[in-house]
């Protein structure tokens, strides 16, 4: 079976099983939504936003390295093993005995128990990582894919009865941590391989060195994505952090459940590509077109609705997040063609081109967050997306050289979806202005805007450059057809 077939089985599979699961999930987010308040995520914003910078190095990116490495021996897993395990129980128990500190220096003592739950997926977490690189590897993504449907469902309906229950912000950790334990299993499961721990890490040089960039380009990513709810829980308390935390989330979850099905897949078929030669600059300009022509009109569309989506989907204690949503939307769309770089670069083997690129990011986004502290949530969202866009411009310029392709090429691969996505902007927006006296329902506008946005984006993408996308669509059709 050919490298692409391969990888749009897996991209197929891991869409079908992530679709299923997020319907269900997004629904019964809804739900919860409405039945917890801003405070609720405020907590769980200011916790996960430490547990994530530490989540990042659980597995110190050896789980990369088993994968994107050409030839494999059997004592590197059992090392891996070792060493991850030694990893998370020695984070486990940093997070048990700090979580007094860190709640206190946030003056919430919820955090300490909050903290110390959530901490427990450390001592799970290690069992996972060798299996799942075993299956990324075999490019065996179905299996994966189901194994994460079941665990989405029985977190989203276990969140849920527990927010019936009246269990606030404690419903969305038990619910979390459930999803854990069940992939854990599944994982284990559907893998068929195990080894027992090693902990003679003697010839690990070539997978450390790989996995410590990976590791850093991994926590200053998760710096970047949390320290904005992490300085304005300080900073403007927990009620502002939560709208904040909402509007950033719901502009970031399309992204976030698109990049969970497309990266691992793009990492094993880049790893792979550079196996046997192949042109991993092309391969990425195919990819980053077909992105770009999903990306922008999706993100453009929520951007110029946030008034109506926030309205009708999270009801009016939410208000304050429209606009919050409506700039940090069309932002996530560069920041979707940047999760493509990523991994071309990785698995071609240069992960300390991301590093730069994240380091010199994080840099310009403090910037941008402390301009716009004095302004509030929304000077922080205008700050926090005017210096993603300039990160995006770094990524670019750092990764096309090494990938062997120009600005130009690059930029010609995005153009036209994004020339389309702009004139789709403006219409929706005229089209609010002329329809919104007449249409009183906000669903009803909704829907009519969205209508008018996909008619627009596809008359305008056909206008402008025809070719390129009648040549997408034939190349969904042939892959997925396969």
């Amino acid at each position: 079976m050919s490298l692409t077939k391969q990888v749009f089985i897996g991209v197929k599979w891991t869409a079908l099983t992530r679709l299923l699961a997020q319907l269900l999930n997004w629904t019964i987010t809804l739900v919860v939504i409405r039945l917890l308040k801003p405070e609720d995520y405020g907590l769980l914003a200011i916790a996960t936003g430490l547990l994530a910078l530490l989540t990042i190095i659980n597995e110190m990116g050896l789980e990369a390295a088993l994968v994107q490495r050409k030839i494999l021996n059997e004592e590197l897993p059992e090392k891996i093993f070792g060493l991850v395990l030694v990893t998370n129980f020695s984070l486990f128990v940093l997070l048990y005995l700090g979580a007094p500190s860190f709640a206190a220096f946030y003056g919430e003592p919820q955090l300490v128990d909050l903290i110390r739950v959530l901490a427990i997926n450390h001592l799970l977490y290690p069992f996972m990582v060798v299996p799942r690189a075993m299956l990324a590897r075999r490019m065996e993504f179905r299996t994966q894919g189901i194994v994460d449907l079941i665990g989405s469902a029985c977190a989203s309906l276990a969140t849920l009865t527990l927010a019936l229950s009246g269990q606030g912000v404690w419903s969305l950790a038990w619910g979390a941590l459930l999803e854990t334990a069940i992939n854990m299993a599944g994982i284990l499961w559907v893998a068929k391989y195990w080894c027992m721990p090693s902990f003679d890490f003697r010839g690990m040089r070539d997978a450390m060195s790989f996995g410590i960039i990976e590791t850093l380009d991994r926590a200053t990513w998760s710096i970047q994505m949390q320290i904005d709810s992490l300085v304005l829980g300080k900073v403007l308390g927990k009620e502002a952090t939560g709208v904040y935390f909402i509007a950033k989330d719901f502009a970031w979850l399309p992204m976030r459940k698109i990049s969970n099905i497309l990266n691992p897949v793009a990492f094993a078929g880049f790893s792979r590509a550079n196996e046997s030669d192949q042109d991993v600059g092309r391969l990425l300009l195919v990819a980053s077109t077909i992105l770009a022509f999903v990306a922008f009109p999706v993100f453009f569309g929520i951007s110029s609705t946030a008034d109506e989506v926030v309205d009708l989907v999270l009801g009016e204690n939410w208000n304050s997040a429209a606009f919050p949503l409506a700039i940090l939307s069309p932002i996530v769309a560069l920041q979707m063609l940047g999760s493509a770089i990523i991994p071309a670069l990785s698995g071609s083997g240069h992960p300390i081109v991301n590093l730069r690129q994240r380091m010199v990011s994080l840099i310009i986004l403090l910037f941008g967050i402390f301009f716009g502290i004095p302004w509030g949530i929304d000077g922080v969202a205008v700050g926090a997306a005017i210096a993603y866009a300039l990160g995006f411009v770094v990524q670019v310029v750092l990764a096309c050289p090494v990938l062997g392709l120009t600005i130009r090429e690059y930029l010609g691969a995005v153009s036209s979806p994004l020339a389309a996505a702009s004139l789709m902007y403006m219409i929706v927006n005229i089209s609010r202005f002329a329809l919104s006296d007449s249409i009183g329902s906000t669903i009803q506008l909704l829907l009519t805007l969205v209508a008018i946005g996909a008619i627009s984006f596809f008359a305008a993408a056909w206008l402008i450059d025809r070719e390129k996308l009648v040549a997408v669509v034939h190349t969904l059709q042939r892959g997925f057809a396969r």
